[in-house]
């Protein structure tokens, strides 16, 4: 079976042939649908043709795998030879997304003329590579087709075509014999001639028996899918089943966080005086916590060690700190690093040691603004 295939499925509007007149299964055309795919996402191929002698268009079956649709041409689509259409229709959910038209054209028959030998199956299948290869209007695909016989005679070895004997060369003429038109007067012609010499006009016969039924038919093409239908009312509640079994204990989760902690209680009462204790030995001598100042005119990109117990003072409050990194230096845990600043007017990336942690969340330094911030015992407030 010849396959032509459709890669292209938005290239302009094609025109598939399908073969001679009465030909079955001979062809399959298979459409490339992964750019309806892409475009519209996952659906059903619809295709309908409507030949050259029809009022109305009819459903095609097709099949359809992965992301092409498969058309395989029977004696249906080849009855009536001319000019007809097709229409691929791409249905995703109920809804028709896309549409693409094309022309169809089916050959004459040569059936009653001559046997078509290899020769003239070869020269078929170039006029069909040829007539898909061109744009060309309805009107004009027979005069196509002479034109081409013309330019590209066929030699055949036969016996007799229309008196010519030998090796002879087929022309249009050759091929066309009688032309459906000629054909249908020429019936019309010797019919209408019969009747006119009464030679076959009789008594009307008794009415006959009648007959028997006619075998059934065969299933016609599927229909295209109607709209789909309103929601149907919601059913009544069906009643509760049976509770079912216990199922296993699940593993044993994490604990959870700590509770709030509750009131206190009443105070209770007091209770009786102890005994004095032994004196205590002499307590170590304690640190004075001094504090003093130091100012720095930095600003922009800034990296200062603070001193314990030393309040630092950034002076510049017009450019104001951009970029402000502290590091510590050695102290005990009660020592305080304290300092203050203005930010730039893009407000400012502050970096502390790893060690240091803010009592409560980490704050958002605005534009502009003069902040102070106190470190002790690696927990900074800063405002």
């Amino acid at each position: 079976m010849k396959t032509i295939k459709i890669n292209s499925i938005y290239e302009g509007k094609k025109l598939l042939p399908l073969g001679r007149q009465g030909e079955n299964e001979a062809l399959q055309i298979v459409f490339d649908v992964s750019q309806l795919i892409a475009d519209y996402g996952e659906g059903t191929a619809v295709l309908v043709a409507q030949r050259s002698q029809d009022v109305a268009p009819y459903t095609i079956v097709t099949s359809q795998s992965d992301k092409t649709v498969t058309w395989t041409i029977s004696s249906t689509d080849t009855l009536y030879q001319g000019v007809g259409k097709a229409n691929l229709m791409w249905n995703v959910n109920n809804t028709i997304a896309k549409t693409i038209d094309f022309d169809t054209y089916v050959f004459p028959s040569i059936s009653g003329v001559v046997a078509v030998p290899d020769v003239l199956e070869s020269w078929y299948n170039e006029m069909l590579e040829y007539i898909n290869s061109i744009k060309v209007d309805d009107s004009k695909i027979e005069e196509v087709v002479n034109e081409y016989l013309e330019e590209h005679p066929i030699e055949a070895p036969v016996t007799s075509v229309n008196k010519k004997t030998g090796a002879v060369v087929l022309t249009s003429a050759d091929v066309g014999a009688l032309s459906e038109t000629e054909l249908d007067t020429a019936i019309d012609t010797a019919l209408a001639q019969a009747k006119a010499s009464g030679d076959f006009d009789g008594e009307q016969g008794p009415k006959g028996d009648k007959g028997d039924k006619g075998d059934t038919g065969e299933q016609g093409a599927q229909g295209i899918q109607g709209e789909k239908g309103d929601t149907g009312a919601t059913g009544p509640q069906g009643e509760k089943g049976d509770t079912g079994a216990t199922g296993p204990a699940g593993p044993k989760g994490e604990q959870g966080a700590q509770g709030i902690q509750g009131e206190q209680g009443p105070k209770g009462d007091k209770g009786d005086k102890g005994d004095k204790g032994d004196t205590g030995a002499n307590g170590q001598d304690g640190q004075d916590l001094i504090h003093q100042g130091e100012e720095v005119a930095s600003s922009g990109v800034v990296s200062k060690e603070l001193s314990p117990n030393v309040f630092c003072l950034f002076t510049d409050t017009q450019t104001g700190i951009s970029d402000l990194t502290l590091t510590l230096a050695a102290g005990e845990f009660y020592d305080e690093y304290m300092c203050a600043f203005t930010t730039s007017a893009s407000g400012c990336n502050l970096s502390l040691p790893n060690t240091v942690s803010y009592i409560g969340s980490a704050p958002t330094l605005e534009a502009n603004t003069y902040y102070e911030l106190s470190i002790v015992n690696n927990k900074a407030v800063i405002a």
